[in-house]
Order: C-alpha cells, then sequence, then structure tokens
C-alpha cells in the first residue's frame, strides 16, 4: 500500500474519532445544561462543529454564559478541556486578575518573595488562603472587595479541579479542568462568579 494512501487513511481515522467525541462531549454538555437551564430560565444552544453547547442565562440583572472548550489552549494555568463560566459586569473593571491554587513550587517560593519585595504581594490576612491561592495582577483595593471571607471560603471548600477565577475587563469567569461531569459544578462556578461579581467595586 502507498504511503501516501496509508497517511490519507491515517488522518481519516484521526477526524472521524474527533468528531465522534465532539458528538459525545457535546450530548453529555447539553445533559448537563437542560436543568440549569430550566432552574434559571436560560437558552441552551446546540453545539456546532468547532464549539459545544452554550447555556446563557441571566442572574442579577446580569448575563451569564456556561460553555467548555474541548481544545488544548491554555486560560491561565487551566489546559483544554475545560468548562468555563462567565458573568459580563455593567461597567468595566479596568482590572486583568488570575486567581488559581498554587503550585507546592510557588507555596515553597512566596516566603522568599515576600523577603525580596515587602508589600509587592497582595494578602488577604487569611494564612490558608494566602498559601493555598496565588493571584496575579489586580490592584490591593479591587481584590480586598472581590475576595471577601466568603469567596475565599469558597475557593478553598471547593473540590473542582484546576480551578481559576479570573477577571478580564468587564468579565468575571470561573474555570476548571475537564469537561463539566454533573450540574452541580456549573452551579458552584456559577456562585463564584455571581459572588464576586455583586462584591466588584464597579457594580456599587
Amino acid at each position: 500500500m502507498p504511503w501516501w494512501l496509508i497517511l490519507i487513511i491515517a488522518i481519516a481515522v484521526v477526524l472521524a474519532y474527533a468528531a465522534w467525541d465532539h458528538r459525545k462531549e457535546s450530548r453529555h454538555l447539553a445533559e448537563i445544561f437542560a436543568p440549569l437551564a430550566e432552574k434559571h430560565r436560560g437558552v441552551v444552544t446546540a453545539g456546532r462543529l468547532l464549539a459545544l453547547p452554550q447555556l446563557r442565562f441571566t442572574l442579577d440583572q446580569r448575563p451569564f454564559l456556561a460553555t467548555a472548550m474541548a481544545n488544548s489552549g491554555a486560560i491561565g494555568k487551566v489546559r483544554g478541556p475545560f468548562t468555563f463560566v462567565e458573568v459580563t459586569l455593567a461597567t468595566d473593571s479596568g482590572q486583568e486578575i488570575l486567581i488559581a491554587r498554587s503550585s507546592p513550587l510557588g507555596r515553597a517560593a512566596k516566603p522568599l518573595a515576600v523577603a525580596v519585595a515587602p508589600g509587592s504581594r497582595w494578602c488577604s490576612g487569611d494564612p490558608a488562603f494566602d498559601e493555598a491561592f496565588s493571584i496575579k495582577g489586580g490592584d490591593a483595593s479591587f481584590l480586598a472587595h472581590i475576595l471577601g471571607r466568603e469567596p475565599r471560603q469558597r475557593l478553598l471548600d471547593s473540590r473542582l479541579p484546576g480551578l481559576e477565577l479570573r477577571v478580564q475587563g468587564s468579565r468575571i469567569s470561573a474555570h476548571c479542568e475537564g469537561i463539566a461531569e454533573t450540574p452541580a459544578q456549573v452551579e458552584e462556578m456559577t456562585a463564584l462568579c455571581r459572588l464576586a461579581a455583586s462584591n466588584s467595586p464597579t457594580e456599587r
């Protein structure tokens, strides 16, 4: 068999598997979103060739979006596939923030970073949270608003793999590794975004 024919067959097999996997993930995500759409009076958009299903709904007069990405692109430390929930604020916060669990190496390096550059790292005053999470970007006043006691505790208690909370201008989003397995996981990310949005000083 010619090498080019073998190559064509191999490519066809890979594409067929990718299409099958996409359909499987789309069906699963649509099933996850269905009860949430009913609960929040939202709308589920069916998956397309290059996109998984989306759930759109409104809470506290703010638009929310829940969906997933199946590619290998990186969002902070979370690499695809990943699920995320995003809320759009009424006013641009002017902030670019990434809040993620610290790696073992990152935790070990924190005392040195503080010693070398005192005051360069924002601290919540909650030792458990400050050790467990790393924060990139953001001014101290804004961080103090969105990372009050309740959101810090929610982040600490979460068992979502690779959980991140991000602020990008007028958007606040929560990301976790993998395709969500249950509606409760999407609800947990929704609650984090909702709390952060309500605490944002730009929304008051």
